[in-house]
């Protein structure tokens, strides 16, 4: 058995060396004192090689049985029955709260990195490891199959700061590079031992418990023409009572007051929700929290203190109103053909006319597939004589963007059934009651949508409903989304930024450590980075950087990342479970190989090397002016 079977090419080395033995050198010239003793040979080619019967002298049998021996080494050698090695495969927790410190100043990831290096420096040298680490998209931080001290590097080396997150899908990963081996779990919370994991998971829980004050969630939104509003959750997740200071500054301005500071006292397990103005709007800021009373540090840990919120992607929205007074009345809208009541309940949006180019327009009549692109429809039926009324229960698809938190409770639908019987080519339908369609979407080729309620307002009471004006804000917000720029600038860690029409070309992701990464174009005008897996602010700018000095490109978007969750932020719940030294034999063996270097090829390395000093040794006595020959001579 051969753990590198290209290694065999070096048996080629076997013919080199029988070539160079049957076509020799031509002969030496030697002085003589008389050529007539040399009439016998005088005729015989002097210029170049000619093939001679080969003579097996000992010089060529050590070369060849040296050639042979290395080859069997480069090929690693291996006994049969002797290739199979113990695989360990270890998952570890890389959510972010495996970096809260405990009191002796260690991580929960320091002391998961221990206890995976003990159980790794268990393993026999050929043992093979896998390490997993969690995430949205698991990643394979060693191996599969990595040798053991590849595995104990692999793991000194930093790994990513993941967000809240389920090892499932990690999990199952190391399920099918296991074999049916059993697989260790480390992470900082034992309270949830069995949840998806099965009995071939063994969980080590390596947390600590403490007391922990952190911003849970924020929010920047576009206020007024030059001021955003920032909204930001404070979280107290301890069981004492903690005073805190908020300060709001921009970026860089260290030595400068913060343009909002205020204090907050928090009881055990509180959550506050505070709102400032911040201006100007294009201007970037930083939440921070710190010590009331002026301590060092707030808490142990740091990386949810702070929020890092952009300036809110300005997409003012155009909305327009084409119904009829009596349909307009019943959705509570002012006056046909007005949208200033739509237009109040959606941040940032403007009514308009037909004619004023609107983005998304409320209409009892389908519009013609040539309508221009940037205009979206949300249509309702009209003029329905004879109405069916259904009282559901309705099935929606709460997946949808349109329908998120729509339930239809109480509402009387009243349609034209006859006209809800023909779906339209290549409508998608959103809502059913029973078999009969109740909402549908059409994507047009110009890039427009078309929502259709079958409902006649002015027979139905959903109007009068509390899902309509979150209807009529879900349909603004997805039209929203749509129009060309950011989608979201201040975001959650291990998010994308979007940007709908970003610049042509090529473009440079800077990360708040000063890492670049080059983004090249895509046929879609749509950007969709990577995921940003470092707190922080994020920069996205034309090419013209260089470690070299030279100056950077044209800086189109800072993107602020932040870690904001409550999950994370609640380390009360973290604990230690301790398990039993790892048993080797019942680990799974794997087919990859054994050690780099056996026994067997160290011998045939040995071996090679004293067949080629043999060699040496022979060729030493046959060569003129060696101090064997000079003897010979005397």
């Amino acid at each position: 058995m051969f753990a590198n079977p290209l290694g065999l090419l070096g048996l080629l080395s076997l013919a080199a060396i029988l070539g160079l033995h049957l076509y020799r050198r031509r002969r030496t010239p030697l002085v003589v004192s008389a050529a007539f003793l040399w009439e016998d040979v005088a005729s015989e080619a002097q210029g170049g090689r000619q093939r001679q019967p080969l003579r097996r002298t000992l010089s060529l049998l050590a070369e060849l049985l040296g050639a042979l021996c290395l080859t069997l080494a480069l090929a690693g050698l291996r006994l049969p029955g002797n290739h199979a090695a113990a695989h360990y495969v270890v998952v570890i927790d890389s959510s972010a709260s495996m970096t809260a410190k405990g009191l002796d100043g260690s991580s929960a990831r320091d002391r998961a990195r221990e206890s995976v290096s003990q159980n790794i420096k268990r393993l026999k040298s050929d043992g093979r490891v896998t390490v997993v680490l969690t995430g949205p998209e698991p990643t394979v931080l060693a191996g599969p199959f990595a040798f053991r001290d590849e595995a104990l590097e692999k793991l000194e080396q930093p790994w990513p700061t993941q967000g809240n997150h389920s090892p499932t899908s990690a999990l199952l990963l190391a399920s099918e590079l296991s074999a049916l081996g059993p697989i260790d779990y480390v992470t900082d919370d034992s309270s949830d031992v069995g949840k998806d994991a099965g009995d071939r998971v063994r969980w080590i829980a390596v947390g600590e418990p403490s007391s922990n004050v952190g911003i849970t969630a924020a929010l920047r939104e576009a206020a007024t023409a030059d001021a955003d509003e920032i909204t930001l959750a404070i979280r107290n997740a301890g069981r004492k009572e903690r005073t805190v200071r908020l300060e709001l500054s921009q970026p860089g301005a260290a030595g400068d007051s913060p343009s909002e500071s205020s204090e907050y006292t928090l009881a055990g397990n509180e959550t506050r929700t505070v709102k400032f103005r911040y201006s100007p709007a294009i201007a970037d800021a930083v939440a921070r929290l710190v010590p009331a009373d002026g301590a060092s540090t707030l808490d142990s840990f740091p990386i949810d203190d702070v929020a890092y919120l952009c300036a809110a992607p300005r997409k003012r929205l155009r909305l327009a109103s084409g119904l009829s007074d009596g349909a307009a009345r019943s959705l509570g809208l002012r006056s046909a053909s007005s949208a200033e009541r739509w237009a109040e309940i959606v941040p940032d949006a403007v009514a308009t006319t037909l004619e004023g180019a609107p983005h998304l327009v409320l209409t009892s009549a389908i519009e013609p597939s040539g309508e221009p692109g940037e205009r979206w429809t949300l249509s309702l039926q009209a003029g329905v004589s004879e109405p069916s009324h259904l009282t559901g229960p309705f099935l929606l698809d709460p997946t949808h963007p349109l329908l998120q938190g729509i339930t239809l409770d109480g509402v009387v639908w009243s349609m034209d059934e006859a006209a809800a019987a023909t779906v339209p080519q290549g409508a998608s339908v959103l809502g059913y009651a029973g078999e009969t369609p109740l909402v549908t979407e059409t994507l047009r080729d110009n890039g427009g949508r078309d929502w259709r309620l079958l409902v006649d307002p002015e027979f139905s009471n959903i109007g009068r409903s509390a899902d309509w004006p979150i209807l009529l804000a879900n349909a603004a917000e997805e039209r929203r989304r749509a129009l060309p720029g950011p989608v979201a600038t201040t975001l959650s860690i291990g998010e994308r930024f979007q940007w709908r029409g970003a610049p042509d070309g090529v473009l440079e992701l800077v990360s708040p450590s000063g890492t670049v990464r080059t983004l090249e174009p895509t046929n879609s005008a749509d950007l969709t980075t990577p995921r940003l897996m470092e707190v922080g602010l994020w920069t996205l700018r034309a090419p013209g950087g260089s470690a070299s000095g030279e100056a950077a490109g044209e800086t189109f978007r800072t993107v602020g990342v932040s870690l904001v969750s409550s999950a994370e932020s609640n380390l009360l719940a973290r604990a230690s479970l301790a398990q039993p030294e790892l048993d080797v034999s019942t680990l799974d063996s794997t087919q990859a190989g054994g050690a780099r270097t056996s026994w067997l090829e160290t011998a045939m390395l040995l071996m090679a090397a004293a067949l080629f000093a043999l060699n040496w040794w022979v060729l030493r006595e046959r060569t003129p002016g060696s101090a064997t020959s000079r003897r010979a001579k005397a």
